[in-house]
C-alpha cells in the first residue's frame, strides 16, 4: 500500500503544479528524482539510473519517434498535404464529427503516441467550423485515437495479453470489441453537445468529383499511410518507419536546406521531446526502485477475488505506467496464475483485465498521448483527466458485464 500512496501523491503534485504552467517535463524529471528519494535510493544512484535511463533503447526510441513525426508534420505542411488531405475528406464525408473521430482512430493504429501527434493538426482543421473548445478537440484527438485498441488487435499489448493468457487473438477481440464501440459512443456527447447539424453537415457540393477528392485524399496521407503500413504489416518499429518516410519526403518535397535545419532545430528540441524524456525518465525510476513490483504484490497479498484482481490490477498498473504494454506483462501473468486452478484464464476474464488495462491508461497524466495531445491544443490536463473518468467507467462496465458471463 505504501508504493501506492507514495506514486499517488507524486502525480496528483505533478498534475496540480502543471496546471499552473510548469512545463510537464522537468516536472517528470523531478518527479522521477523524488520517488528515488522516497524509495530510499541515494542521490548516485538516482543520477545512475537517470543515465541508463536517458540512454536506453526504449527511451531513444520514443523520444526519437516524436522528434521525427514532428519534422514529418512540418514537411507535409510546407508541402500543403494536411491542407489537401482535409479538403478532400470533407468532399467525401459531409459530417465533420465523422471526421473528427476517423483521423484519431486511423492514427491510433501507430502504437505510439507520435500517432496522436500526427493526428493533432487534421483534427483541429476538421473542428474549425464546428467551433469546438481546445479542451474538447484535445478530448476528440485523445480518446478516439484508443477507440481502436479494444478492436483491432494489432497492438503489442493485445498480443502480450493472448499469448500469457492463452487466449486466442480473435477469442480476445470478439468480448473486447464492443468496448471500443461503447467508448467512441459515450464520448460523443462531451465533444459535440451544442453543435448545430447545420455546422457540422456540410451542404451537397454540385458537381463534386468524389473521384478527384479521393485521389487528394491518398496523397494528401500517402506518408502517413506508408508509416502505418509499414509499422502494422511489416512490422516496423515507429522510429525506423517514420525515418524512411521523412527521408523520402525530404528528397521528393525538399524544402530547401536552410528552412530544413530549422525544421530539424524546431522538432529535435520541441517541448514534445521534453515531456517524453521526462515521462521515461520516471517510468523507468519506477521500475529501478521497484514500485511497480511493489504494487502488484500488494493487490495479491491482501486475498481480494481473482475477479476484482483482474480488474484492479492492469487498472493500476495501466495508471502508473502509462504504458499498457506494461501493465498486461506484470498483470496477466499474476492474474492467470490465480485462475489455473480453475482451468486456465477465460476469454470473458482476459477481456476483462485487457479492457481494465486500457482504461487505466486513459486516466492518467503518465499517458505520452494525452500529454503530447494536451499541449498541441493548449488543453489543461486536470480537466482532460475529468472529462474521461466518466466514459472510462462506462467502458470498464462493458467488461465487468462480459466477465459475469464467466460465471453462467
Amino acid at each position: 500500500m505504501g508504493a501506492l500512496v507514495r506514486v499517488g501523491a507524486v502525480l496528483v503534485v505533478v498534475v496540480v503544479l502543471h496546471r499552473k504552467h510548469f512545463h510537464l517535463g522537468v516536472l517528470m524529471v523531478a518527479a522521477a528524482a523524488v520517488i528515488g528519494l522516497l524509495f530510499g535510493m541515494r542521490p548516485q544512484q538516482i543520477a545512475v539510473n537517470a543515465l541508463a535511463s536517458v540512454f536506453s533503447a526504449s527511451t531513444l526510441s520514443v523520444v526519437g519517434a516524436m522528434a521525427f513525426v514532428g519534422l514529418l508534420e512540418a514537411l507535409m505542411n510546407r508541402a500543403g498535404m494536411l491542407d489537401l488531405a482535409l479538403r478532400s475528406l470533407s468532399a467525401l464525408v459531409r459530417d465533420r464529427r465523422v471526421i473528427v473521430g476517423v483521423v484519431p482512430a486511423f492514427m491510433g493504429l501507430l502504437p505510439s503516441a507520435g500517432g496522436a501527434l500526427m493526428s493533432c493538426p487534421m483534427v483541429d482543421g476538421a473542428c474549425a467550423s464546428l467551433e469546438l473548445s481546445p479542451h474538447r478537440r484535445a478530448l476528440a484527438n485523445y480518446w478516439y485515437r484508443h477507440v481502436t485498441e479494444f478492436i483491432v488487435p494489432v497492438y503489442p499489448a493485445f498480443v502480450l495479453a493472448s499469448q500469457i493468457s492463452g487466449v486466442s487473438v480473435r477469442s480476445l477481440a470478439a468480448w473486447s470489441a464492443p468496448a471500443g464501440l461503447i467508448a467512441a459512443a459515450v464520448m460523443a456527447p462531451a465533444v459535440f453537445k451544442g453543435v448545430p447539424r447545420s455546422a457540422a453537415v456540410l451542404p451537397t457540393q454540385e458537381g463534386a468529383d468524389r473521384r478527384s477528392a479521393l485521389c487528394g485524399l491518398i496523397l494528401g496521407t500517402a506518408p502517413i499511410a506508408v508509416v502505418v503500413a509499414l509499422v502494422v504489416a511489416c512490422q516496423w518499429s515507429v522510429l525506423a518507419a517514420v525515418v524512411c518516410v521523412v527521408l523520402g519526403l525530404a528528397v521528393v518535397r525538399f524544402p530547401g536546406w536552410e528552412l530544413l535545419a530549422q525544421m530539424i532545430r524546431s522538432s529535435f528540441l520541441s517541448k514534445t521531446c521534453g515531456m517524453a524524456l521526462g515521462i521515461m525518465l520516471f517510468k523507468d525510476m519506477l521500475s529501478a526502485v521497484g514500485a511497480v513490483d511493489e504494487i502488484a504484490g500488494y493487490i495479491t497479498a491482501i486475498g481480494a477475488p481473482a475477479a476484482v484482481t483482474a480488474v484492479v490490477l492492469p487498472l493500476l498498473l495501466g495508471a502508473v505506467t502509462g504504458m499498457n504494454s506494461a501493465a498486461v506483462g506484470v498483470a496477466f501473468p499474476i492474474i492467470s496464475g490465480l485462475f489455473s486452478l480453475s482451468g486456465g484464464l477465460p476469454p470473458q476474464m482476459a477481456a476483462l483485465a485487457y479492457i481494465a488495462s486500457v482504461v487505466g491508461i486513459l486516466i492518467t497524466p503518465m499517458h505520452l498521448c494525452m500529454v503530447v495531445t494536451a499541449d498541441y491544443f493548449r488543453a489543461d490536463i486536470g480537466e482532460m483527466l475529468r472529462a474521461v473518468l466518466a466514459p472510462a467507467a462506462a467502458v470498464l462496465c462493458w467488461g465487468i458485464l462480459v466477465s459475469m458471463l464467466w460465471r453462467h
